[in-house]
């Protein structure tokens, strides 16, 4: 861990003695405060990772999701389909547990 010191000193005005400032992020430290490096290292574990697919097939369009690194040929996918008549009415429906390649044959409800 390192640490720096942020703050002004002493003197008239300047506020009293420095900051420390940590590249770490530990529960129950209240005496550091946590670098932005610290921070953002923290916030990016906290995203979710996932696959996104798009494809359009005249009359549909599919969005698909699945967990980071799956492979489309991988029965892990969540298929939303959004049916366009020609009058321009949209259905929307979704598959579970599917494959991408498979969207277009997929059971939709």
């Amino acid at each position: 861990m390192s640490f720096g010191a942020i703050g002004g000193g002493g003197g008239s005005g300047g506020g009293g003695g420095s900051g420390l400032v940590a590249d770490a992020i530990n529960d129950g430290t209240t005496t550091v405060a946590p670098s932005q490096n610290a921070v953002f290292d923290a916030l990016a574990l906290k995203a979710v990772a996932h696959e996104v697919r798009h494809d359009f097939v005249s009359p549909n369009d599919y969005m698909g999701v699945a967990p980071a690194g799956s492979a489309t040929s991988a029965s892990v996918w969540t298929i939303t389909r959004l049916a366009i008549s020609p009058a321009g009415a949209t259905t929307v429906t979704h598959a579970t547990g599917v494959k991408w390649d498979d969207r277009l044959t997929a059971t939709y409800t």
